[in-house]
């Protein structure tokens, strides 16, 4: 019965997004201390062109 109140860690973190980034801070690079630490995270950035109907 213990172990029916634990709750299951997720197996794998779900990406978020933090209203209001800026791109400077996105395009920052971690330092080897936050590696180390445990405090960086991988960015994907994704983007779309546009026809030029001109």
């Amino acid at each position: 019965m213990k172990d029916e109140q634990k709750n299951p860690k997720p197996s794998r973190r779900q990406p978020t997004v933090a209203p209001g980034i800026t791109d400077e801070a996105i395009e920052k690079d971690a330092t080897k201390e936050e590696i180390r630490k445990g405090k960086s995270t991988s960015v994907t950035r994704l983007g779309w062109e546009t026809p030029d109907n001109t």
